[in-house]
């Protein structure tokens, strides 16, 4: 070839498709050798690189399309907007009249490559190539590929995909209006009161010696000049209640029969005369108040006693080491006194063996317990008849923040195919991984209900991806399986089902996952792109084979965390028409691939889409207090989750927001 571009060798026709790397190395040294320079690489090639081109063998077949760059069902790194440089490979450019890409007309080169400067959107895109041969046979052929700005590894979590927010209502109030609403402070106190039941309280004593503020000028005959608490005990059965105060705080109050404190003190007694012994003083009918409260501690929620007092009861003192009785007698009133000024001695009430510290705990793994541990597989149905996709679904809190009136969990979620890699199960596809397009994280939601959750858009490009992954859009389909509404509104068409020829058999296979997109306006749309064997009767004969793209238009129904999409309308059908088809022909298989693309849509965004992770959290069934397992009152998985509500598209995420409540299983 010379650098006018005119060919100086003739090349076999037949041979087009076996000039691999070569030929395009050969093209792209020619192009850099007559001075024009390398073209600039677009979004699609560039990712790949030059060299990864690959022209296939087609044997000189006339009516052979091949998709070269992007290949069908590639996954491209781009935006919306970016330069694609689209490429195509003809089996026979001799044969052939003429070319179109996307309806506009375009001209064979030597080596059988056509191309097109195309302008990126994100989704699934679609690239027409229309051939007519000499003895007028028409033939066109779809290239699908994906454009996305990121793609998620499936065998990794996406941070930030959920987010679970408690408002000061769920954290310390009532929970919302419902029957049924709680808030952590009801979780905290039921354990609280469980716990304090079957535990009792321990009695915090200041540490080291207490120096009692001094009586001058007018002291007693008697009075103490340091006093060392080394130990307590609670004689008899303490009855303690737990109830909720004022801002949602913890009360517990009751009375203990007894408190028994160990002393060693130092005395002044009859004015000048210095003593010091050891003893018990004792105080009986002990009236015990505390107040704890669930608050932000280092931004961390905590359980913190905001108030603990021992009130009334009578004192008595025991001391011996003493030698003369007056002065024993003189130091027992004396220590009698300081004690009952509880005040400057700071003896208070504490909950039992570091219960506080317990239920601290507890609120730890109520926060940290908001997902499972480790990956759960859940069997989702394959596209095939009687035919199964397990896919692994992990969800992991990353960080928690929490505000005097909020608290902020966010969540990230991986989508896999367990066994990827090979082995019994393995999925069918391998890839860069789930399409995400925009933010991938969820954003804080604007509610007056005192919880919400909202789940990013993102999740459902994870769950289509794996599901696809899987297998799950590969396999043999019965017709009678094929499910659509009475009509199916696509462009320019309005198709019944119950009057368009189906076939006896659909193999059915996607070199690409089903797409969803959230809109800014809460819109939904499902891009799929699939190829389908045929076989039945006229039009479809033993083997028929189309290219199918759509994009369908969709909304949100239902309840809870599994809300049903309803596919309304396809917005874009894009359908290959195979070499010969008649104008009837045509019009069957495009009303048929209308009905199978529909159900497509439905199928991967229903049967096969798991429950959106609207994740709760987990209430302990038991804690752990000075060694001993002591029940929070709660039973096994027992978790704190939004009430049923309505699920809202805002924005380009999930959200489901109303009152707090404790399911069991």
């Amino acid at each position: 070839m010379s650098c006018d571009g005119r060919a100086r060798t003739q090349v076999p026709s037949g041979a087009m498709y076996r000039w691999t790397r070569f030929v395009f190395s050969l093209v792209s040294f020619l192009l850099f050798a007559c001075g024009s320079g390398p073209a600039p690489l677009d979004a699609a090639i560039a990712d790949a690189g030059t060299d990864a081109l690959v022209i296939p063998d087609a044997g000189g077949d006339p009516l052979a399309i091949a998709c070269v760059a992007p290949v069908h069902g590639d996954m491209v790194l781009g935006s919306a907007g970016d330069p694609i440089h689209f490429v195509a490979a003809l089996g026979d450019p001799a044969a052939i009249t003429s070319v179109r890409i996307e309806g506009e007309a375009v001209t064979p080169d030597a080596f059988g490559l056509v191309s097109r400067d195309l302008v990126a959107r994100e989704g699934i895109q679609s690239v027409e190539v229309a051939i007519t041969l000499e003895d007028g046979t028409e033939r066109t052929e779809l290239c699908s590929f994906a454009v996305a700005p990121r793609y998620a590894d499936a065998s990794e979590p996406l941070d930030g995909t959920v987010l679970v927010q408690l408002g000061d209502e769920a954290i310390r109030g009532e929970g919302g209006t419902s029957p049924d609403a709680t808030s952590l402070s009801d979780v905290v106190r039921t354990a609280a009161s469980t716990s304090v039941a079957a535990r009792g309280i321990a009695i915090g004593l200041p540490a080291g010696p207490q120096t009692p503020p001094s009586c001058e000028p007018e002291c007693s005959s008697a009075y103490v000049t340091r006093i060392t608490y080394t130990g307590s005990r609670i004689v008899g059965d303490a009855m303690l209640s737990s109830t909720t105060g004022d801002g949602g705080r913890i009360v517990i109050n009751g009375v203990v029969p007894r408190i028994e404190l160990d002393v060693a003190i130092d005395a002044m007694v009859a004015f000048e005369v210095p003593v010091s012994g050891t003893g018990t003083v004792s105080i009986v009918d002990v009236m015990v108040y505390a107040e704890l409260e669930i608050t932000e501690v280092g931004g961390e929620l905590a359980l913190v006693t905001v108030r603990s007092d021992l009130l009334g009861g009578g004192v008595t003192a025991s001391l011996t080491g003493i030698a003369d009785e007056m002065n024993r007698l003189e130091a027992e009133f004396a220590t009698e006194q300081e004690v009952e000024r509880g005040d400057a001695l700071s003896i208070r009430a504490e909950l039992a063996g570091g219960l506080a510290d317990a239920v601290s705990t507890l609120l730890d793994e109520v926060v940290g317990g908001a997902t499972p541990e480790g990956p759960s597989t859940r069997v989702l149905p394959a596209i095939a008849s009687g035919a199964s996709a397990p896919i692994e679904i992990e969800t992991v809190v990353r960080a928690s923040e929490v505000s005097p009136e909020l608290l902020v969990l966010r969540v990230a979620t991986r989508y896999d195919a367990p066994g990827r890699g090979g082995g019994g199960g393995a999925p069918t596809r391998t890839s860069r991984g789930a399409p995400i397009f925009a933010l991938a994280s969820a954003l804080p939601v604007e509610t007056e209900t005192p919880a919400a959750i909202a789940v990013s858009g993102a999740v459902l490009s994870q769950a289509l991806h794996a599901h696809w992954l899987a297998g799950g859009l590969e396999g043999v389909v019965a017709p009678d399986m094929v499910v659509a509404p009475d009509m199916v509104v696509a462009p320019d068409m309005v198709v019944a089902p119950d009057m368009v020829v189906a076939p006896d058999m659909i193999r059915f296979t996607s070199a690409l996952p089903v797409i969803a997109q959230l809109g800014a306006a809460g819109a939904l749309s499902i891009a799929t792109s699939f190829e389908a064997t045929f076989a039945g009767p006229a039009p479809y004969g033993t083997s028929t084979t189309v290219r199918v793209a759509a994009i369908a238009d969709a909304r949100l129904t239902g309840t809870g965390a599994d809300p049903t999409i309803v596919v309304d309308r396809l917005s874009e059908l894009r359908v290959s028409v195979p070499a010969g088809a008649s104008e009837s022909d045509r019009r069957t298989l495009r009303s048929y691939a209308a009905i199978l693309a529909h159900h497509v849509a439905t199928f991967s965004t229903g049967d096969a889409m798991p429950a959106l992770p609207f994740v709760g959290l987990v209430v302990p069934e038991a804690i752990t207090i000075d060694g001993a397992s002591v029940a929070t009152g709660f039973a096994a998985g027992t978790r704190l989750s939004v009430a049923d509500a309505d699920v809202s598209l805002v924005g380009s995420q999930f959200v489901i927001a109303g009152d707090l409540v404790a399911t069991t299983p």
